[in-house]
């Protein structure tokens, strides 16, 4: 998905953040749309995942820019350490 979004986004150069340290993202949603992906996004565990999923690009320079992807699936069911859910 990460790679997907850098694909997106060198082809939609609009879309980027112009200035230092902004963000702009894209969902998963529109990655599928756009044909960005050819298969089904799934967790580790095998799950779908939501289609509001998205990878965010940062600006850290000139011609530089860090992607990150944020995942948000179907079981999400983590625990703290006490064992309480979030």
């Amino acid at each position: 998905m990460k790679n997907s979004g850098k694909e997106f986004f060198n082809d939609n150069r609009k879309y980027r953040p112009n200035k230092y340290l902004e963000s702009s993202k894209v969902t998963l949603a529109t990655l599928e749309g756009k044909k960005y992906l050819d298969d089904e996004v799934l967790d580790y565990e095998g799950n779908s995942c939501n289609k509001d999923s998205y990878v965010i690009v940062i600006r850290k320079g000139k011609d530089e820019y860090d992607y990150h992807v944020c995942l948000t699936c179907a079981n999400d069911d983590y625990e703290n350490i006490t064992g309480n859910k979030y």
